[in-house]
């Protein structure tokens, strides 16, 4: 269905994750165990991550995500 897009006349002068945006920390175990916590506003930080997941994982682990620095940091 092709159509013309459709403009509110404002650019948007903010690009990537801003401030405006709520970050949460979404985690599943093997055992389907589901753990969703918000924890700021803007990009993720290992300071963020770390407060949910310290006590969550242990040593031993593996951790699937993308490739965002903060992940491999934790």
């Amino acid at each position: 269905m092709p159509r013309s897009a459709k403009y509110d006349g404002h650019t948007n002068l903010t690009s990537g994750i801003s401030k405006d945006q709520a970050c949460v920390v979404v985690a599943v175990d093997s055992f389907d165990t589901l753990i969703i916590k918000f924890v700021g506003n803007g990009n993720a930080s290992e300071k963020m991550i770390s407060t949910v997941l310290k006590d969550k994982i242990d040593k031993p682990a593996t951790i699937i995500t993308d490739s965002k620095n903060s992940y491999e940091a934790f």
